[in-house]
């Protein structure tokens, strides 16, 4: 159970993405793209508290037994998190916004 009386997961986060929530959210002022942030923010929290493992795609296992590093989509943002099953904890590593395919 988690703090909340809920069943999930719990979320962690290395302390640099902080300061890459609060540069997203910088640009995210400049560009008009408050809303899209925020939602995309909730819906990725929601998800890697209810279903971490299923949601992401992942990139690699870790020597840990049960631990896997996953990145998952919800435009405009990309998440890498690692997903430790036995402990039931999440740790967030990085957020990032999605490459723009018109970049290329």
């Amino acid at each position: 159970m988690s703090p909340n009386g809920q069943a999930g997961y719990e979320l962690r986060h290395l302390p640099i993405v902080v300061d890459q929530i609060k540069f997203l959210a910088e640009q995210a002022a400049v560009r008009g793209m408050q809303p899209q942030l925020g939602a995309a923010l909730k819906t990725v929290l929601e998800k890697l508290r209810k279903e971490p493992s299923t949601w992401g795609d992942p990139d690699y296992n870790l020597k840990k037994p049960g631990g896997c590093v996953y990145h998952g989509i919800v435009e405009p943002v990309i998440v890498t998190y690692a997903v430790f099953e036995r402990e039931k904890i999440v740790l967030i590593t990085k957020v990032r916004w999605l490459p723009d395919p018109e970049d290329d």
